[in-house]
């Protein structure tokens, strides 16, 4: 079938913040939570889609790395949907 779009396999809907798009609602909500938690001082800065090199030429891109104020850092994907992880 070609010419054929298919949409996100979970359903998720594109969307845009800030001039920069992401690939569901959820994760743009994600987005503009933490801008808020960084300008109430919860979050000290986050990066967007940081790239983990994982060895054997294996690559990992999260959503967001974020530096909070307490001095850790959490590794986050968005998830739409509830998994074991």
């Amino acid at each position: 079938m070609r010419g054929r779009r298919f949409g996100h396999k979970f359903h998720a809907q594109k969307c845009e913040y800030d001039g920069i798009k992401f690939p569901s609602k959820k994760e743009g909500q994600r987005y503009l939570n933490l801008q808020t938690l960084q300008k109430i001082g919860d979050v000290v800065f986050f990066i967007r889609q940081p790239m983990f090199d994982l060895g054997g030429g294996t690559t990992y891109k999260a959503d967001f790395l974020v530096f909070w104020k307490d001095g850790s850092c959490t590794i986050e994907d968005v998830k739409g949907y509830k998994t074991k992880e």
